[in-house]
């Protein structure tokens, strides 16, 4: 059985796009130095929208690779069935379905940790 430990939670609100990948939408892009872990490894267990419309879409990418996809609801939650994995240093991009117009949506995680494997944060 894993031993996991919180690492707290972040958030930060999204700009319009310059990763170039989602032009002329909101992006959240989450930099290592942002997340300041300092683990080697870690994961994302859940996150919550907020700021944005019911059905929008949201892609979320590790280090610039997709790791995971999501229409959110009424409630804007993602709660993903298998947690992504990032390795210190990594980047974390939020890509919304929504354009870069009015207020940005806003995302909440939280992390944790294998303690059994990692020891103490």
């Amino acid at each position: 059985m894993v031993s996991y430990a919180g690492l707290g939670s972040r958030w930060a609100d999204a700009e319009p796009d310059s990763t170039g990948d989602n032009t002329g939408n909101w992006t959240t892009v989450l930099s290592a130095a942002d997340l300041g872990v300092q683990v080697p490894w870690y994961e994302i267990y859940r996150g919550v929208a907020e700021r944005v419309a019911p059905g929008t879409a949201l892609r979320v990418r590790i280090g610039s690779h997709p790791v995971s996809a999501v229409q959110l609801g009424e409630v804007g939650e993602w709660d993903p069935a298998q947690p992504p994995l990032i390795q210190k240093g990594q980047d974390v991009e939020f890509l919304w379905d929504a354009p870069a117009t009015g207020t940005p949506p806003r995302i909440t995680i939280w992390l944790r940790y294998d303690d059994d494997k990692w020891g103490s944060a």
